[in-house]
């Protein structure tokens, strides 16, 4: 979860080119949501646990509806087994 807000971060910096991010179990972080206007949109993968009792999957779903509402493209992967890989 951690490492999706990183990969988010480095993504919009626009410091190193990406071909996409994954995202797993987490959400959208502020600081994110308000760069992606002036980059390039590239696509997300959020994958998140409907039983995830650390970070609600509702969070992957605000994150796809921010993002789709910027131009990126986001597709959803749920999965059983909490917050795990």
């Amino acid at each position: 979860s951690q490492g999706a807000s990183v990969a988010h971060r480095i993504a919009v910096s626009g410091r190193v080119p990406i071909a996409g991010v994954v995202a797993w179990a987490a959400d959208l972080r502020p600081d994110v949501a308000e760069k992606l206007p002036g980059r390039t949109p590239y696509p997300v993968l959020l994958v998140h646990a409907d039983d995830d009792p650390v970070v609600p999957s509702s969070k992957s779903d605000e994150a796809a509806a921010t993002l789709a509402s910027h131009g990126y493209r986001a597709d959803r992967l749920a999965y059983g087994g909490g917050h795990v890989v």
